[in-house]
């Protein structure tokens, strides 16, 4: 994956998103640790640790990568990714 092409990877990334955030009660339960995890410190760690931040990491590697191999422009790859999955998440 690092590897392949961002005209590649970028479009089932975000498809594999959308399809998270529709099916069965995620949007729902997200907005519920979301909201609490605003409220307790250890929860925010624990989302972050194990649930949306470990995507984040990943897809954050992956920009970074492209971004050496010249495929993609310099910039903050966690900036990069959270312009990315922002608008689908509000989408």
């Amino acid at each position: 994956l690092q590897d392949q092409p961002p005209e590649e990877v970028l479009p089932e990334m975000a498809l594999r998103i959308l399809r998270a955030y529709e099916q069965g009660p995620a949007p729902a339960l997200m907005r519920l640790v979301l909201g609490e995890a605003m409220r307790n410190p250890r929860l925010a760690k624990l989302v972050v640790d194990t649930g949306p931040g470990r995507g984040l990491r990943i897809m954050a590697r992956y920009l970074e990568r492209q971004m050496d191999l010249g495929r993609l422009r310099r910039m903050d790859p966690r900036i990069a990714t959270f312009a990315f999955v922002g608008p689908l998440l509000g989408y």
